[in-house]
């Protein structure tokens, strides 16, 4: 009898130490968790830290009863607690091995969590305002100003003279699609170095000291929904007026059918001599001889423009420009006839507004 305890006991002592190993590394720093566990690691971890710790004290707890049984002797009271305690402690690892099974069979991620990733959550796109942007730096980079969405005689003295980019964002959901003339003198109504028209969406270089702009909406729909009927251009001020007619005046008429968006003509394609110009042009029935010889294009005879819409006409000259949005009756008195003798490149502009 003494000999079976023996072996009994030998043989749970000889578990208890294996246990006991493995529940001391468990309180090692590095048990697999790695340099940066998460959490279902971390819960992984006590999960099997407690089996352990479980395991471990009811192996304790046996040991200790087959000691108390070894010892008894004719002790029949410290015999019965012994085998009870033994008892107990083989239930015990019984609830355990069955608890883990029985979590392992429904689901193994109760015994060994992970953790399931959110989704990014959605970006959401701020819209920027239309408009145009002054920037101070090349690239559209460094301070920018608020969305400019009207012309300025004077820009703001941030920017007068410094702008160095701009940025154009279109209003698309309401076809508003925005351009942009700089001038290098304040007052839009003066003369001076001017950039060509920017119309392209995005950032843009200025080539130009400006400090007046003309910033216009273009009409993308001008077939569709013309801006008006057209340019009418004349070699004599008050060119429209039938009693200047009458006195032998030449004209040149660009149609709106002829304006699909941004319309470049040269002025000296405005012939009022006939000439072979696409456009139509003529003179008076009271025929006058300066519009068979020299100087019959508008080129070298500009007198007035009248403008039939809602359209932009700018008028250039090496480099320099003056911008109409009504019509010119006079253009002798305008300050870019006045300073220059002759009109080289005439941008027709249609636009919404």
């Amino acid at each position: 009898m003494a000999k079976n305890k023996f072996l009994l006991f030998s043989i749970f002592f000889s578990a208890f130490l294996f246990l006991g190993a493995n529940f001391v590394s468990a309180l090692e720093v590095n048990l697999g968790l790695g340099d940066n566990p998460d959490l279902p690691k971390y819960i992984s971890f006590i999960f099997s830290w407690a089996i352990s710790v479980g395991g471990t004290i009811a192996l304790l707890s046996f040991v200790i009863g087959a000691v108390g049984l070894i010892i008894s002797g004719d002790n029949t009271g410290l015999a019965g607690d012994s085998k009870d305690r033994m008892k107990n402690a083989i239930l015990g690892l019984i609830l355990i091995m069955t608890a883990y099974l029985i979590m392992y069979t429904i689901n193994p991620a109760l015994v060994t969590p992970t953790l399931t990733q959110l989704p990014p959550a959605p970006t959401i796109a701020v819209p920027i305002p239309p408009g145009v942007y002054y920037y101070l730096e090349l690239g559209c980079k460094g301070d920018s100003s608020s969305p400019n969405a009207s012309s300025q005689d004077h820009i703001d003295s941030a920017f007068a003279g410094k702008i160095k980019s701009i940025k154009i964002i279109n209003d698309k959901k309401n076809n508003v699609y925005y351009g942009v003339i700089f001038h290098n003198v304040a007052g839009l109504e003066n003369v001076g170095p001017c950039s060509q028209p920017i119309i392209d969406e995005g950032c843009q270089p200025v080539g130009i000291s400006a400090y007046a702009v003309d910033i216009f909406a273009l009409n993308k729909n001008n077939n569709t929904s013309p801006s008006g009927t057209g340019i009418d251009f004349y070699s004599e001020a008050y060119g429209y007026n039938v009693g200047a007619q009458n006195r032998g005046e030449g004209f040149c008429t660009v149609s709106n059918n002829k304006i699909n968006g941004i319309l470049k003509i040269k002025a000296a394609d405005l012939d009022f001599g006939g000439g072979g110009s696409s456009y139509d042009c003529g003179y008076s029935k009271k025929t006058l001889p300066q519009y068979k010889g020299l100087y019959t294009t508008f080129q070298y005879r500009p007198g007035s423009i009248n403008i039939k819409g809602k359209y932009l006409v700018a008028l250039y000259s090496a480099g320099y420009c003056q911008v109409f949005s009504a019509t010119a009756a006079n253009l002798n008195m305008q300050p870019f006839v006045a300073a220059r003798y002759s009109v080289e490149d005439i941008y027709i502009i249609p636009t919404t507004k």
